[in-house]
């Protein structure tokens, strides 16, 4: 979406591909991560649960937000945030990789 708006294509298609194709995968790889990250504690499985979708909703709203005040009259600000959760979704899958390695040799 980022390269999109940067070569100037702000047609409907050329936005909501982009965004479809990234919500196609992370519709494919949350709900494994969610099951994933409450499987050591399956105790506090609905606790975990809750607390997942509230941050996940609040985080949500916020970003929503902050793109609904910046957005004017071109789609940097849309495109601009969708990247940059993106790049902060990797960002933490990248620095958590140790932990994730040292629960699974438990």
């Amino acid at each position: 979406m980022v390269a999109a708006v940067g070569f100037g294509l702000t047609s409907p298609v050329s936005l909501v591909l982009p965004i479809a194709i990234y919500l196609a995968g992370l519709g494919m790889v949350l709900p494994q991560g969610i099951a994933g990250a409450m499987s050591p504690f399956p105790e506090r499985a609905g606790a975990a649960s809750s607390l997942f979708g509230f941050v996940q909703q609040s985080v949500a709203a916020l970003c929503g937000a902050a793109v609904g005040w910046f957005l004017g009259y071109d789609a940097w600000p849309l495109a601009l945030g969708v990247a940059a959760m993106g790049c902060a979704t990797l960002g933490l899958w990248l620095a958590t990789r140790g932990i994730r390695q040292a629960g699974a040799k438990r």
